[in-house]
């Protein structure tokens, strides 16, 4: 029942497409006043007790929910976001134009440095910027009849915009963060495997978006741990969570 009604409000934004300019200004309003982070797993940055100057990395910056997200936890932490769409990058450097700590690159993270293709579906006019990916079938398999009411496949889009792609390691020589966040749409063990000598040296936190067709562990150097967050502190194993955290194990022992 709530899905099938999720889908017609779904439907409905695609039909005028204002109200997700809307919604989204008003939902980060509330998070902010409610001090809630748009998804409860980055609670766990509490638990985590990272350097209150520890460098962060937000790899696939999207709207800047992520942004908000550590803010809450870690209020003067040095954020570097990666976003590779140029609306979006624009409009998260408009953003957090008061923010000193924070840095916009536009770019995406791969396994190595390049030019790509980004492909950004739209529906109705309207920008589906959160499936937007380096895979063209990635970016327009959600858009369909069972995610949106009324669905007309010749009101479906795709922009190809192309981007530059570049590797953790070459963007972050030298750097040693204490926490990575990782969302890009499927390529997170390309971001990964381009990150080595960084994940080897500053030995992060890394926060991923589930999926369990890929052994996250194989592209992480060795000693490092899945975790999922309970709603109060990590634990250690990997569970059916949104996000799973990998913490290297001199953190791992903590939980």
């Amino acid at each position: 029942m709530r899905e099938a009604i999720a889908r017609q409000i779904r439907g409905a934004q695609v039909r005028a497409p204002w109200l997700f300019g809307l919604k989204n200004a008003v939902q980060r309003g509330v998070r902010r006043r409610l001090k809630r982070p748009f998804e409860q797993d980055f609670e766990a940055l509490r638990a985590l007790g990272f350097d209150p100057s520890g460098l962060i990395l937000d790899i696939g910056g999207n709207r800047g929910q992520s942004i908000d997200a550590v803010r809450l936890t870690l209020p003067r932490a040095p954020i570097i976001s990666f976003e590779p769409n140029p609306q979006l990058a624009d409009d998260l450097k408009d953003l957090f134009k008061a923010d000193a700590n924070v840095e916009i690159r536009q770019r995406a993270l791969g396994d190595r440095p390049g030019e790509f293709t980004l492909f950004i579906p739209y529906y109705n006019g309207w920008m589906f910027d959160g499936l937007a990916s380096l895979d063209r079938a990635e970016a327009e398999s959600w858009l369909s009849a069972d995610n949106l009411a009324g669905f007309d496949p010749q009101k479906v889009t795709i922009r190809e915009v192309t981007c530059q792609v570049s590797t953790l390691d070459a963007e972050c020589p030298g750097l040693s963060p204490v926490f990575v966040k990782i969302d890009v749409q499927g390529f997170e063990p390309n971001v990964l495997d381009g990150g080595r000598a960084l994940l080897e040296r500053a030995r992060p936190v890394v926060m991923l978006e589930s999926r369990h067709d890929v052994d996250m562990l194989a592209h992480l150097p060795a000693g490092y741990e899945a975790a999922h967050y309970d709603g109060m502190t990590l634990r250690l194993g990997d569970r059916q969570t949104m996000n799973t955290f990998y913490l290297p194990a001199e953190i791992a022992r903590r939980f």
